[in-house]
């Protein structure tokens, strides 16, 4: 009688452990997956901060007459000028390599190459383009979205790739795929609704980035070795004039050359005069 009762304590012991293990091992395999390959040596990140050199400005409230019914319940902002109160970043800078895909190693990195893999989203989200600034890698898909309760439509205004015209229902998806590369970022609007502007850059490389709110962006994985860069914001186009690291530098064309070492390389620190947003008199 006695030892059965041992024995039962034991398999309870035994059985209460099993959910913890598996537990565990389940937090090892998600703490494995999320963590992503390192491509190692001869490969290299590039960060950026870009700061505007003055008091950040307000940016302008649109007041929708098209789309009222909808648009007017959201709080819609030209998104043309964006700057951080706090630490003045500049959003929506678009940094790329300035090279085209035969010039770099034909063979990149798995971690790269699976990127093709991911569909590249662009919503219509209370009544603007999520995000803003999108990038586009040629050997991705571009997934076009609608969260809004109304239909939009997104005009791609392209010049090496076929223009088009999508109606997107509400809550509904359509996907294209752009197999040339377009120099420069190229606008995207909504018909329906004239004040929604945003921009779609395509590269046939994976190497493109766009600042965030705090005017940061990353371009992982490159290759090592001396490379071209452009610098490019829709209100003023090419970054030609910049302080790079507390130094004057031009760049023609918003091209510039930065040597890439292996892993995390030194954040460029990029200011910009506030003159350079201001429109020509």
């Amino acid at each position: 009688m006695r030892s059965s009762v041992v024995l039962a304590a034991i398999i309870a012991l035994l059985a209460s452990c099993v959910p913890q293990l598996v537990a565990n091992d389940k937090a090892k395999t998600v703490e494995t997956e999320a963590k992503p390959a390192d491509p190692g040596p001869g490969w290299g990140s590039l960060p950026f901060q870009f700061i505007y050199d003055g008091e950040a400005p307000e940016p302008e409230v649109i007041t929708p007459v098209r789309g009222a019914e909808l648009c007017g319940k959201f709080k819609i902002i030209d998104e043309g000028l964006l700057v951080d109160k706090k630490t003045r970043g500049l959003a929506n800078v678009v940094v790329t390599l300035n090279h085209k895909r035969k010039e770099l190693p034909e063979a990149l990195p798995e971690i790269v190459q699976n990127l093709a893999k991911i569909k590249v989203q662009m919503t219509n989200k209370a009544c603007r383009f999520e995000p803003h600034v999108g990038t586009v890698w040629t050997e991705q898909t571009l997934e076009l979205g609608n969260k809004d309760p109304d239909v939009h439509n997104m005009l791609f205004n392209l010049l090496y790739n076929i223009p088009f015209n999508e109606v997107i229902p509400p809550n509904s998806t359509a996907t294209k795929t752009l197999k040339l590369a377009e120099k420069l970022p190229r606008p995207v609007s909504c018909s329906i609704h004239p004040f929604m502007q945003g921009w779609i850059v395509v590269k046939d490389h994976p190497y493109a980035a766009v600042s965030g709110n705090t005017g940061e962006a990353t371009i992982a994985h490159l290759p090592v070795g001396e490379w071209e860069f452009q610098l490019w914001h829709e209100k003023v186009g090419y970054l030609s004039d910049i302080t790079l690291n507390g130094k004057p530098a031009t760049g023609t064309k918003g091209v510039y050359t930065w040597k890439i070492g292996s892993g995390t390389n030194e954040r460029l620190k990029i200011e910009l005069n506030p003159k350079l947003f201001q429109p020509e008199k």
